[in-house]
């Protein structure tokens, strides 16, 4: 089963992307130590609305272009797995979809799957702010039933997931 867990961004966003993107737990030498197959390991990570390399910068422009750059910076979510329920590849297009279906095509996101661990997982981590419309994503109390587990749950069900 997934697990979902939602970190709001306040003061820095370069050090969670960094954290998010690095290659010791989203690269080969990680993979390889999880792979079924090591000649078929790559590195999990996707840009939705970006590309990864550029993320930060992307992320910043956007929040200059419609005068918001303080308060909720962005927003860390991270989607684990039970060790073994998915493969890598697995987890990470879940967790590319998970985020599609939650931020559609309005924000900047990076998604990360780290290998590196007996449990699987991915981070996604999104801007606050809409590059379409400049709007700030907020998130509610009560958001994460209403919205949030409904995403997961389907997910899961749809993977065959627990």
């Amino acid at each position: 089963m997934a697990y979902d867990k939602i970190i709001t961004l306040h003061g820095r966003m370069d050090h969670c992307i960094d954290y998010v993107l690095n290659e010791e737990k989203t690269g080969l030498a990680a993979a390889l130590a999880y792979a079924e197959n090591p000649a078929k390991t790559h590195r999990l990570v996707t840009g939705i609305n970006c590309d990864p390399e550029t993320a930060l910068s992307d992320m910043r422009s956007t929040k200059k272009r419609w005068d918001k750059k303080g308060g909720i910076l962005g927003y860390h979510i991270i989607h684990s797995y039970a060790p073994g329920e998915v493969t890598p590849d697995e987890a990470h297009a879940a967790g590319v979809e998970f985020a599609r279906r939650l931020l559609g095509d309005k924000y900047e996101v990076v998604v990360a799957t780290h290998v590196d661990r007996d449990h699987l997982h991915c981070h996604i981590v999104f801007n606050s702010v809409s590059f379409v419309d400049g709007k700030k994503y907020r998130y509610e109390k009560g958001d994460w039933a209403k919205y949030i587990q409904p995403i997961t749950n389907n997910l899961c069900q749809e993977y065959g997931l627990s």
